[in-house]
């Protein structure tokens, strides 16, 4: 399985264990998160959240060696999430805080293109691409919970259930929900009632099924086909039969 061309044109060859920097930075943005959030009031947690979030994504198009093409793009995108925010918390616009919500998802999304090209490309089946599919699976997390926010933002009464009053308690809350649903756990102590909040659950809870059953059924074919590519080459066939014509030496 290789990965289409317009992924292919993006990309360039990545380095090894890229995927695990991804991963410690998407973790630490998940723990710090809390300690932020007490920590600090609501406008500097909002910051802080925003400067994190947008670092994590930017490391991530860094260190898989995106084409600067590319990479310009999460540039502008991170920037313009994270002043469209700062304007909207400071002149109280929930319209430019819409906005700022559509160019955060827009970000992760970017983020969930880059890493499933590279998860994509041929090659062989490795630590590094195991943990790229984790990364994907954890962005795919943020963008519905950055979604869910929306939903609630324009339609509120959307969920259940819902104590946060601040931005920086409602991206935790609605982050458990995302993961909660994701994984199907079906905690219910937060519920979407809304239609679109409930469309946005069936897609996140449906995407959690099927991603798990066909990465599987990936890695395997990969795996084939690499097996298979390496049994035809030339220099890899002239090796074993080199190997098997040594005879062993007399002692």
């Amino acid at each position: 399985m290789t990965p289409p061309a317009v992924f292919q044109e993006h990309l360039s060859k990545p380095s090894e264990n890229n995927f695990m920097f991804i991963l410690a930075g998407l973790l630490l943005v998940l723990f710090l998160l809390p300690a932020i959030n007490w920590l600090s009031s609501d406008r500097t947690a909002f910051a802080l959240i925003l400067v994190f979030l947008s670092g994590t994504l930017l490391l991530s198009s860094w260190t898989l060696r995106v084409k600067p093409s590319l990479f310009l793009t999460g540039i502008v995108l991170a920037a313009a999430a994270f002043l469209l925010s700062i304007i909207a918390i400071v002149t109280g616009s929930n319209f430019i805080g819409y906005w700022s919500l559509v160019a955060n998802i827009a970000f992760w999304c970017l983020g969930v293109w880059i890493g499933a090209a590279h998860m994509l490309a041929f090659g062989p089946v490795t630590l590094n691409r195991i943990t790229g599919s984790i990364c994907v699976y954890m962005m795919v997390a943020h963008i519905f919970a950055l979604l869910n926010i929306l939903i609630e933002s324009v339609f509120p009464g959307s969920f259940t259930n819902l104590t946060a009053t601040t931005f920086s308690d409602r991206l935790l809350e609605f982050l458990y929900y995302s993961y909660a649903t994701l994984n199907t756990l079906g905690y219910g102590d937060i519920s979407p009632v809304g239609p679109l909040a409930r469309s946005a659950a069936i897609l996140e809870s449906t995407f959690g099924v099927f991603y798990l059953a066909i990465l599987v059924a990936m890695l395997v074919s990969l795996y084939l086909r690499h097996q298979s590519s390496e049994a035809m080459d030339p220099h890899h066939i002239a090796s074993k039969t080199r190997g098997k014509g040594k005879k062993p030496q007399s002692e």
